[in-house]
């Protein structure tokens, strides 16, 4: 679960357009990511600081490991994030990204590891139960449904999401990247309903897409890479 002061550093960073940022100890260093406009990397030892261009991401096929790569004239900054408990030494909170961070300015042989704890910036109040009311141009009435409207619920701290169709439960894996939401494949059951064809419309919407997302007085909106809008509301 978010500590209180985790969640207003993530207000802080997300108000400041920060989509990933890491921290370690001994010695204190820091790091922020800002996917459109650059890393900026500051410590307390002679690498003082390290500012380049947004870093080219490369996946591991194989693992939860995420590498972002810049170089600039001055230098070359290497950003390694493995999924994984990562707890700082100084606060004990508990975060849910190991951070690896390589410098080399170009003057130097060798580059200087720092390890330390990292999170992606989300928006916490995407942690709750919502409930789907607008699909593209309808908007969708409890009625229509056998279990009522459709439900999405993120779990943020273990990137899941699960829910339910308005006939069948779904679950699945959900990746979360500044304002942008990843659903992965959703597992569901299989129970007969009356209005399956909106099932297998909202499981195809939803199933391994990505979607821009916004929150505003307990109104979440997915919008996908057509332009499609989805609306939901929180519950009480």
């Amino acid at each position: 679960m978010l500590t209180n002061e985790a969640v207003m550093l993530m207000r802080k960073k997300l108000d400041q357009g920060i989509d990933f940022y890491a921290f370690g100890n001994e010695p204190s260093w820091s790091l922020d990511i800002d996917f459109e406009k650059g890393m900026w990397f500051t410590s307390l030892t002679d690498l003082s600081e390290m500012n380049t261009p947004p870093g080219r991401e490369d996946k591991a096929q194989d693992a939860d490991v995420t590498r972002y790569f810049a170089q600039t004239e001055a230098g070359t900054l290497i950003v390694t994030v493995l999924r994984g408990e990562c707890t700082d030494a100084m606060s004990r909170e508990r975060l849910p990204f190991k951070a690896r961070v390589d410098v080399k300015r170009s003057s130097d042989g060798d580059y200087t590891r720092f390890e330390g704890c990292g999170r992606y910036v989300m928006d916490s109040r995407l942690n709750d139960i919502w409930v789907l009311t607008l699909f593209g141009d309808r908007q969708l009435e409890a009625r229509d449904f056998r279990n009522g409207l459709p439900v999405l619920e993120f779990h943020l701290n273990d990137n899941r999401v699960v829910g339910s169709t308005g006939c069948n439960q779904i679950s699945g894996n959900v990746r979360i990247r500044g304002s942008n939401i990843t659903i992965g494949q959703l597992a569901t059951t299989r129970m007969a309903c009356p209005n399956m064809a909106f099932e297998q419309e909202f499981l195809a919407a939803m199933t391994n897409k990505s979607f821009q997302y916004s929150i505003d007085a307990g109104r979440l909106m997915l919008t996908d890479d057509n332009g499609m809008v989805m609306e939901l509301r929180k519950t009480d």
